[in-house]
């Protein structure tokens, strides 16, 4: 059956209008949910400017101005643990709301309730004043008066040789190397770990520190007995790391 041209004409005349009410509902539609982003950019705080900027957050800031003054990653373990109790310690608040009278409580806390030692007071205090100084640029001023943990009076214990030999003939293998090179060429742990056969010199007898604490380095002298070993060709690739 043939359609004459006043049934197509109006067939014509359906779809456009149903494709204009299509397009007139999508437009209002965009412009509906264009109003709720922006009610949402204005009261809800997804959209504010402070979640959305670009700005590392503070422990991140704590940790890249540790690593632009080069200190070892275990004064960066230890700052970032004693920023983050002192943070947790009064609720979360951000310590530039904070003064000296806050890091007074904190520290009088540490000596009294957690009864810590000397030294790991004056460790979470580093930290702080470093967070304070280094990184808010915030001066903290005078600490005044707190607690301070109580340092023990002891007697300095120092082994004779004799003694540190019979330590020293209990242990075998890469651990007697590394336990003689601690005592005998006074390294320090994170030291002798690093050591690489390339920092041996045997023909002038010395060990060279490279990146040491501070990022110092220098020459040290070989112990008798590490000289031995290492004539004897007891440094191997499963004593000591081997050179990259």
């Amino acid at each position: 059956m043939e359609l004459t041209a006043s049934c197509l004409r109006c067939i014509l005349l359906r779809h456009v209008n149903i494709f204009v009410k299509l397009n007139v509902n999508f437009v209002n539609y965009n412009v509906e949910i264009g109003l709720n982003m922006n009610h949402l950019s204005q009261n809800t705080p997804y959209y504010n400017k402070a979640y959305t900027s670009s700005k590392p957050r503070l422990l991140d800031q704590v940790r890249n101005r540790i690593r632009l003054k080069h200190y070892s990653i275990r004064t960066e373990q230890s700052y970032i643990h004693w920023i983050k109790r002192f943070i947790f310690f009064h609720n979360k608040r951000h310590p530039k709301e904070m003064g000296h009278i806050e890091v007074g409580e904190f520290l009088t806390h540490l000596a009294v309730q957690r009864k810590v030692s000397a030294s790991t007071q004056n460790q979470a205090l580093n930290a702080i004043v470093f967070l304070y100084h280094e990184v808010l640029g915030q001066e903290l001023g005078e600490i005044g008066s707190f607690q301070r943990a109580k340092r023990p009076i002891l007697q300095p214990l120092v082994l004779t040789r004799e003694e540190v030999q019979k330590v020293l003939l209990h242990l075998q293998g890469e651990k007697k190397l590394m336990s003689g090179l601690l005592y005998g060429a006074g390294l320090r742990l994170m030291e002798c770990l690093r050591l690489r056969v390339k920092d041996l010199d045997f023909g002038y007898e010395q060990i060279a520190v490279r990146d040491g604490k501070g990022r110092k380095g220098g020459w040290l002298r070989h112990p008798n007995r590490s000289r031995t070993a290492g004539a004897q060709g007891c440094f191997h690739d499963h004593d000591l790391h081997p050179c990259t």
